[in-house]
């Protein structure tokens, strides 16, 4: 894992480009909204597998770029890292990021669950695995959503 920071200069130069990133980003992913672009580091081209860091959450967890990907904690992007590796050694066959699970009951609609990842196994089975830093209790009650509803996938938490 590499993270660089800039200043002066070379900060400069970098800054558009890394708007521009960003701004593809919120257009893609709405969850990202919030960050102004006056919020984000100065740091080299995360296409190399440099991990890019902006300011913090509520819960001490900082965005972090990697790959033009903006994650929602830095231990997330590690975890994207470690999935590129896994898939370079052929060890999954391949992975995806935020993946919604629909959270049904006797025919009504309870809530959305957005599982961090998504990973196919070399043999055919995916297993959802989800992130976490903090547990908060409403993430308790849908990781429990989750294991009720869904008892045929395979649900991991980091």
């Amino acid at each position: 894992m590499t993270i660089m920071s800039f200043r002066g200069k070379d900060a400069e130069l970098l800054m558009p480009a890394l708007r521009e990133v960003e701004v593809k980003r919120m257009k893609f992913d709405g969850a990202v909204d919030h960050i102004k672009k006056s919020e984000l580091t100065p740091v080299a081209d995360s296409k190399k597998g440099t991990i890019v860091t902006t300011g913090r959450n509520k819960y001490g967890a900082k965005k972090t770029m990697y790959r033009n990907v903006l994650y929602h904690s830095k231990k997330e992007a590690e975890y994207a890292m470690e999935l590129d590796s896994e898939l370079l050694k052929k060890k999954i066959s391949a992975w995806s990021g935020q993946e919604t699970l629909i959270i049904d009951v006797n025919g009504m609609h309870i809530c959305n669950v957005i599982v961090d990842f998504r990973v196919v196994h070399l043999d055919g089975t995916i297993e959802y695995v989800e992130v976490k830093g903090y547990a908060t209790d409403v993430w308790k009650l849908k990781r429990k959503l989750v294991q009720a509803v869904h008892r045929n996938i395979k649900y991991t938490v980091r």
